[in-house]
């Protein structure tokens, strides 16, 4: 049996996601042969999944670029789908001649669910939003309205969406054809030494490193502090008084060996923080409404505090100095624990086992 996942290029969440879902697929179908059309991360898949893939390098056509603090550069992301609907006519062409698959997963192309639908072959969305909410919710309309009426129709065209918990409520409202599943999560158990025993600050950032900069001035202005030790990528260089997590691991594993997280609020670092709960300062976006989102709701949760960038800046050594209390952190995780689960690979596996 043959799969193809469509990729967006978007963030290491859709990887992550894909990747935890792919791992569950080759448990019950240990003979599937996959093939993953994105553009980057085949190292990340066959390091996690122990395995030849088949991978075929493609943008996937939707794209967003980002400013040097962090931000969606409306300017570069405008040029990029003016000319959308010439792209995506023939990257449906060209995609046609790919019929040789049972099944297709997508998180998320909508052209991708375009191409199965014309091959006639079931094609499941795995996706917490849709790109016409995210287009539809910016604050200058960059995307045309055309282009999002088109991702509207191909999206309808999904065998199966299914949506994990924190999926915006007019998501669910225009995509009836969906399935509500749990998070999709690993408990990876991983061998770290030389843990310091100072509190321990985790940074968390994304996949390109969007905040490093402003994660730099807060490490250089703490380098004499000797109560604390802050972890963070290796791609931010060696700086004193920190831990450098290489680029072998996830950063999400090591959120059971810290104190308090500092945090770009993205799907798979939320999904994280929740199962291996610890207290965190989410660092917000004012442009990108995936973060505005993911913020909102788990604020709402009284989960985490959240804050911008500036101000993440400004308090950092007020935050960090206030008592951390055990008993508080278990009653957290007991309330995450009862309201959500983590197995949602299992759960679609047995879906799409159903379906297929």
């Amino acid at each position: 049996m043959k799969c193809k996942v469509f990729l967006t290029s978007m963030g290491w969440g859709h990887a992550m996601r894909s990747m935890i879902l792919l791992k569950e697929l080759l448990r019950v179908f240990p003979k599937l042969q996959i093939t993953i059309q994105g553009n980057n991360n085949l190292e990340f898949f066959e390091k996690n999944l122990k395995r030849k893939i088949n991978f075929i390098k493609d943008e996937n056509l939707i794209k967003f670029y980002f400013n040097k603090k962090g931000e969606i550069d409306y300017n570069l992301t405008s040029r990029h789908f003016k000319n959308y609907r010439k792209k995506s006519e023939n990257w449906i062409k060209k995609n046609l001649y790919d019929k040789d698959y049972d099944f297709f997963i997508s998180d998320i192309s909508p052209e991708g669910i375009q191409v199965a639908h014309l091959l006639g072959k079931p094609i499941f969305g795995i996706c917490h939003f849709t790109w016409d909410w995210f287009g539809l919710k910016l604050k200058e309309k960059i995307i045309h309205k055309s282009i999002i009426k088109k991702w509207v129709k191909y999206q309808k065209n999904v065998t199966k969406f299914f949506f994990p918990p924190l999926t915006p409520n007019s998501v669910l409202k225009k995509y009836p054809n969906h399935i509500k599943v749990p998070f999709l999560s690993l408990d990876k158990k991983i061998k770290v030494k030389n843990i310091p025993k100072k509190k321990k600050i985790l940074f968390l950032d994304s996949g390109e490193n969007l905040y490093g900069r402003y994660f730099k001035d807060v490490i250089k202005k703490n380098e004499n502090n000797k109560e604390i030790t802050i972890m963070h990528s290796e791609n931010l260089g060696k700086l004193k008084n920190t831990f450098i997590i290489k680029k072998k691991y996830l950063l999400t594993d090591f959120i059971k060996y810290t104190d308090y997280i500092f945090a770009r609020p993205g799907f798979n670092t939320i999904t994280s923080i929740l199962r291996n709960y610890k207290p965190t300062t989410i660092i917000s976006d004012r442009k990108n409404p995936e973060m505005i989102w993911n913020a909102y709701i788990l604020k709402k949760m009284k989960i985490v505090k959240v804050s911008d960038i500036n101000s993440f800046k400004k308090n950092f050594n007020h935050v960090i100095n206030n008592k951390i209390v055990a008993s508080d952190i278990k009653k957290k995780q007991k309330q995450i624990n009862k309201k959500f689960k983590f197995n949602g690979q299992k759960f679609i596996v047995n879906k799409i086992k159903n379906l297929i």
